[in-house]
């Protein structure tokens, strides 16, 4: 959509007069200055960080998980997801 209508207002030369100072400058270069000053509409940056996950290491409790099935996670170091899946 942007680059549609940065087509459409590279289309004339007329420039753009702005009310403040004696600026004029082209519509699609106008329109390029403000995508280039404006903060960004989406953060592409990571927020799941190691510093902010659990500092103790703990594990997430079930609510109802099944107990033998909490032990074979435990004993054999795997996911309660595989356990259950073993236990089935």
């Amino acid at each position: 959509m942007v680059a549609a209508l940065l087509d459409a207002v590279e289309g004339g030369d007329q420039p753009v007069a702005f009310s403040e100072g004696s600026l004029t400058q082209p519509l699609g270069e106008a329109f390029r200055n403000v995508l280039k000053t404006s903060p960004p509409l989406v953060s592409f940056s990571e927020v799941a960080t190691k510093a902010r996950g659990n500092p103790l290491g703990q594990s997430v409790e079930f609510a109802d998980a099944d107990p033998v099935a909490l032990a074979l996670a435990k004993s054999e170091n795997i996911s309660y997801e595989a356990a259950v899946k073993r236990c089935l």
